[in-house]
């Protein structure tokens, strides 16, 4: 019994990390190296990634079920600090550290699926991170492409939170993409002419609700708890 509950988390584990060599090939082509692919022997102690996608980012993957995604969000951040800590350990000139999490039973096509979880961003934040303390609320709010009645969304590359139940022991949690559109930025690789940038669902004017009321985004306060 015992094997085979672990030889079914490993099929999970496994089937998330082709998962997610294959968003990150969809989603950033011009980015990741052409031979994309798992990494070998990955599950040592002195791993350096999960997945051989960048030549400068350790990414490690996490697969939990929506009880334990609180849990997941910050295995998923800590373990690619860790990976990147070991593969700087190993002489690789690692500058990034990638955690990610898909949301159980989104759809694999055009909604937000694959979270982003790092202890730090790669660049400047570009707006103040909505504070979340219950997963459930986080998720709720991250995969939201259609915002309230009367409210607009998040667009993706901006819908970045924190998770944590205090502001030392927290995670930045976004969708991928926006942890995409800041490594651009860092490694100063814009998207390709003519592309049009990654799938978003909003525009316009970034709008949140805070007491009932409709506030610019620029004047959130960090301490603005949601859950």
């Amino acid at each position: 019994m015992v094997l085979g509950m672990a030889n079914k988390a490993k099929n999970k584990g496994d089937a998330a990390e082709r998962e997610a060599v294959e968003v990150l090939r969809q989603m950033c082509p011009d980015l990741v190296r052409p031979s994309a692919m798992r990494m070998l022997g990955a599950g040592r102690k002195d791993d350096i990634g999960d997945l051989r996608v960048f030549d400068d980012v350790s990414v490690q993957v996490k697969c939990f079920a929506p009880a334990y995604m609180a849990n997941g969000l910050r295995e998923a951040a800590k373990g690619a600090s860790v990976q990147r800590g070991n593969a700087i350990a190993q002489g690789f000139d690692v500058p990034f550290a990638l955690g990610m999490i898909p949301i159980p039973r989104q759809p694999t096509s055009g909604a937000v699926r694959w979270l982003a979880a790092v202890e730090k961003w790669p660049v400047d934040l570009p707006c103040t991170p909505i504070r979340f303390t219950v997963a459930a609320k986080l998720l709720t709010w991250v995969k939201d492409d259609i915002g309230p009645i009367g409210y607009l969304a998040h667009p993706r590359e901006r819908r970045i939170a924190t998770h944590g139940l205090s502001l030392t022991d927290t995670v930045l949690v976004a969708p991928v993409e926006a942890w995409i559109a800041a490594y651009r930025e860092a490694t100063r690789r814009p998207a390709p002419e003519g592309d049009l940038g990654l799938a978003d669902a909003a525009s316009g004017p970034l709008l949140s609700v805070v007491g009932g009321e409709r506030v610019d985004e620029g004047v959130i306060a960090q301490s603005v708890a949601l859950g």
